[in-house]
C-alpha cells in the first residue's frame, strides 16, 4: 500500500474523530509528497471538506478558517501555474466553491473562468462552464448570460451529462411565470403553477446548486412512502444520505 494511501485513511479517521486540524495537515503532507498523483487529488477535496466540517461543528472548537483553505489553494496554483497539474484545475475550482459560498460572485465567477482559460478542451472546462451557468441563472437570475454559457457548452460538449443537465433547467422553465427574483422563490421555478398531483415520480433541480451546507431538492410522488436521497459531488463522491424520510404526495 502506498505510503499517500495509508495517509489518507488516517486523515479519514481524524476527521471522523473530530481532529480537524490533525486532519488538515496529513491532507497537506499527501499533497507535499506527489501532487501529480491521484491520492493528492483526493487529500485536496478532503481537504475541502475537513475545512467545511470544522466550520459547522460546535463542539470541536475547531480553529480552521475558510481563508487559510483559499490561500492554501493558491499557493497549489503559483506553484504549479506552468505545468497546469490536474490538482492545480481542482484548487481553481474549489476556489470558485468556496467564494460561491461567501456569496463573493465576483470571485467566483474569476475563478471559474480561470479554470477554463487554463484547461481548455478538457472536462475542466465543462466544469467552468457549467459553474458560470448555475451562477448567472441561480445566482444572479441573468439568463441571457446562462443561455450564452449554454450554448457554449453544447458547442464543445454536446454529449456531456452537465450539458443536458444545464439544457433540462432551462427547458423545464420555458412559457413559466419567472421565479427568480429572490432566492426563496428559485425552488419554485421548475415546477409547472398549474401542476397538482402527479402518477408518476418526477425530480427537479435543486436550488442552490453548487451547494455548502444547504439545498433544496423539490420532487413529487404519487403516494406517501420512505425516501432514500443519496448526494454525489462532481467527482462521484458521495457526500449526504437523508434516509427514511416520511413526506406528503407534494413536498415543495
Amino acid at each position: 500500500m502506498e505510503q499517500q494511501q495509508v495517509l489518507m485513511y488516517a486523515g479519514s479517521v481524524l476527521r471522523a474523530n473530530r481532529k480537524y486540524s490533525d486532519a488538515a495537515k496529513v491532507y497537506k503532507k499527501i499533497i507535499e509528497i506527489n501532487p501529480k498523483k491521484k491520492w493528492s487529488i483526493y487529500a485536496l477535496r478532503g481537504l475541502q471538506q475537513t475545512y467545511q466540517e470544522c466550520k459547522f461543528d460546535s463542539v470541536s472548537n475547531c480553529q480552521l478558517s475558510s481563508d487559510e483553505l483559499k490561500s492554501y489553494c493558491q499557493s497549489i496554483i503559483d506553484s504549479s501555474r506552468k505545468s497546469k497539474d490536474k490538482i492545480s484545475s481542482l484548487a481553481h475550482l474549489i476556489l470558485a466553491e468556496e467564494y460561491l459560498k461567501e456569496n463573493n460572485i465576483l470571485k467566483s465567477i474569476e475563478y471559474y473562468e480561470k479554470l477554463g482559460n487554463n484547461f481548455k478542451g478538457g472536462y475542466d472546462e465543462l466544469l467552468s462552464l457549467f459553474g458560470l451557468f448555475n451562477i448567472y441563472y441561480f445566482s444572479q437570475s441573468d439568463t441571457i448570460a446562462a443561455r450564452t454559457i449554454l450554448s457554449k457548452m453544447k458547442a464543445k460538449f454536446p454529449d456531456e451529462l452537465l450539458t443536458q443537465i444545464a439544457v433540462n433547467t432551462i427547458d423545464r422553465t420555458k412559457g413559466s411565470k419567472s421565479f427568480l427574483k429572490s432566492s426563496n422563490s428559485a425552488l419554485s421555478e421548475s415546477i409547472d403553477e398549474n401542476e397538482t398531483f402527479l402518477n408518476e415520480f418526477k425530480l427537479y433541480q435543486n436550488y442552490p446548486n453548487p451547494f455548502n451546507s444547504i439545498t433544496k431538492i423539490p420532487f413529487n410522488l404519487h403516494k406517501k412512502d420512505i425516501v432514500t436521497i443519496k448526494i454525489y459531488d462532481l467527482l462521484g463522491k458521495r457526500n449526504k444520505n437523508f434516509d427514511k424520510w416520511r413526506i406528503r404526495t407534494r413536498l415543495l
